[in-house]
């Protein structure tokens, strides 16, 4: 697949989100083959990636700590109830 650029929207609404809750973010392109990039032409999409030890991605070895993965599903509700209308 061709690669896509996904939704500008999307990810400045990712940002100001991740700015709101104190966290760390830093806009990443992506030259793996993601759900998003085949969602990106049906609907609006982005991603979130939190970090993994070591910088290893998409290998057995690729580990996250659990503190980072609840940062990330934090972010991905502030930003789905953004967008539903209901944020606080």
């Amino acid at each position: 697949m061709e690669p896509v650029a996904l939704d500008p929207g999307l990810a400045a609404l990712l940002r100001e989100e991740a700015a709101r809750l104190g966290l760390a973010a830093l806009d990443m392109p992506s030259g793996a083959g993601h759900d998003a990039q085949t969602m990106q032409g049906l609907c609006p999409s982005a991603l979130v990636f939190v970090p993994s030890r070591g910088g290893i991605s998409h290998a057995p070895q690729e580990a996250t700590d659990w503190r980072d993965i609840e940062k990330g599903a934090q972010l991905m509700l502030a930003a789905l109830l953004r967008l539903a209308g209901t944020a606080a």
